[in-house]
């Protein structure tokens, strides 16, 4: 039975709101405004999370995948705020963080699915559902990033000599650059593990990338039967 089927009729795309909301949050992400109170920050890093959510949830083709994201939101969120009240707790960071890589796994999963398999949805729908899985991959290796500073498994330094951290959305920025395999080369890896790991990234990013064109823009682009081949 399709998840919320009123949103059908509201939503013709509906993965415009999913591509809206990855937006606003790596561009939120990557300004960080100055808010002193740790509060405040938690309830808008959840809030967007919970738009973020929304996408996923639009796209979702029965009530498991539904209720999978129940399952997830919910932790994530409450992480997610307890980690802005206590920064300095390493659990509640480490643990935060690998629920939102869950919930990012999800995601793809999702996007993707309903990407490749979504025959009943607009055409238009599924690419911009294709799109979208190419945001979610990028941040959910920065994500991955992020969880090998926190476990000391490798860090990341500016050409500066500077560590790169989440908190200017260098790690972020790192991600979609190595992905793109566009490689500044004004942040680069310090162990062997993150220097493998962002390789995967790389070659992860191209496979995406040729699987969305020759799958998706094709199928897109080819033109309407006529009278004739019905």
């Amino acid at each position: 039975m399709p998840a919320f089927p009123l949103f059908k009729k509201w939503f013709r795309l509906k993965s415009l709101v999913l591509l809206v909301s990855l937006l606003a949050l790596i561009l939120f992400s990557g300004s960080q405004p100055d808010i002193s109170d740790p509060f405040i920050s938690g309830v808008m890093w959840s809030s967007n999370l919970g738009v973020f959510c929304l996408g996923g949830v639009l796209l979702a083709s029965n009530r498991f995948w539904l209720k999978l994201f129940g399952g997830l939101c919910v932790p994530v969120v409450v992480l997610g705020v307890l980690s802005e009240i206590m920064p300095e707790n390493i659990a509640i960071l480490f643990a935060s963080r690998w629920m939102v890589l869950l919930l990012q796994s999800l995601m793809l999963a999702t996007v993707v699915r309903f990407s490749l398999e979504g025959k009943t949805s607009n055409q238009t729908d599924r690419l911009l559902a294709g799109i979208c899985g190419y945001l979610i991959l990028g941040t959910l290796w920065a994500n991955l990033y992020g969880i090998c500073q926190l476990s000391g498994a490798g860090y990341f330094v500016t050409s500066a000599g500077e560590k790169a951290t989440d908190e200017n959305g260098a790690l972020l920025y790192y991600s979609f650059v190595t992905m793109s395999t566009l490689g500044y080369g004004d942040i680069t890896a310090t162990t062997s593990f993150t220097r493998i790991l962002s390789a995967l990234e790389a070659i992860c990013g191209t496979l995406y990338l040729g699987i969305f064109i020759s799958t998706l823009i094709p199928r897109h682009m080819a033109p309407p039967a006529s009278d004739s081949d019905k």
